[in-house]
């Protein structure tokens, strides 16, 4: 009697498990093929250019316009005088830019970025031989808000309308030169080959040339790629000195302190002390 009783509630509990091991299974098919799933594919770079881009848009409004520009010197608003002491070797604006380093870790790699002083530029070393435009622009917002010099950031499709750069004296000129050789070249070509035929454009198409001459004429910052990161030294080099280690006697006067083993053998060969005044 108690094996049948047994053998009643093995069976119960086995077909309570499949009723409901079938329904489940057939709820996931049904979910499976006809609910809607909307997975969305999180894009790496997007989310560290957003996240970094709204903290710069919040540093923009923010006050202060001599503390953000605090490490600038006054001569970069002089285009003159800035381009005259640029071409002294190893002036003191170039080689303090050079020191003020900042090391970004981005979804293409790590980036190393310093200001190229006499280029107008952000230079960088990275690993990937291709970085996308928007990726040098954070790492730049990082830099220009790092060592407060928020001028160096020209880009005008992410700066406000209403903010007036100062150092844009260095590239309003420069392009005003291009623009005129520009068009001589082509009123050169113009003059050598057949005119063609000009034709009558609608009001649309004459606003969609201003639109695009307006977005041509809109600044964009400059990024100079210096290769790879083992190419980058952290150590400044040394200048070579001599050997005798600015060691003075009249003994040395008319030989080269720096005395090759040629010189001296071809010195011995004519029996003559190569160390004689």
């Amino acid at each position: 009697m108690l094996q049948y009783i047994m053998n009643i509630i093995y069976f119960f509990k086995t077909f309570i498990y499949y009723v409901l091991f079938s329904y489940y299974r057939v709820i996931f098919i049904f979910s499976y093929f006809f609910q809607k799933r909307n997975i969305e594919y999180k894009n790496p770079e997007k989310e560290y250019y957003n996240s970094v881009l709204e903290k710069f848009q919040k540093y923009i409004l923010e006050d202060g316009e001599k503390e953000k520009n605090s490490n600038i010197d006054p001569i970069f608003y002089e285009k003159k005088e800035f381009n005259e002491f640029m071409k002294t070797e190893n002036n003191s604006i170039e080689t303090i830019w050079k020191t003020r380093i900042l090391m970004e870790f981005t979804p293409r790699g790590t980036i190393i970025m310093f200001y190229d002083a006499y280029k107008m530029g952000f230079a960088y070393y990275c690993d990937q031989n291709v970085v996308s435009y928007d990726i040098l622009n954070v790492v730049a917002m990082k830099y220009v808000m790092t060592y407060r010099c928020y001028s160096f950031f020209i880009d005008e499709f992410i700066l406000p309308a209403s903010y007036k750069n100062l150092l844009k004296v260095h590239y309003l000129e420069d392009k005003k030169e291009t623009k005129l050789n520009n068009d001589n070249v082509s009123s050169f070509k113009n003059d050598m080959f057949m005119k063609p035929k000009k034709y009558k454009t609608s009001n649309q198409i004459g606003k969609k040339e201003e639109t695009m001459e307006k977005i041509e004429e809109q600044m964009r910052n400059k990024f100079i790629y210096l290769g790879n990161i083992r190419n980058f030294k952290i150590c400044q080099n040394i200048p070579k000195k001599g050997r005798m280690n600015h060691f003075h006697s009249n003994l040395l006067d008319g030989i080269s302190q720096n005395l090759s083993y040629n010189e001296f053998k071809h010195l011995k060969e004519k029996n003559q002390d190569p160390f004689s005044t």
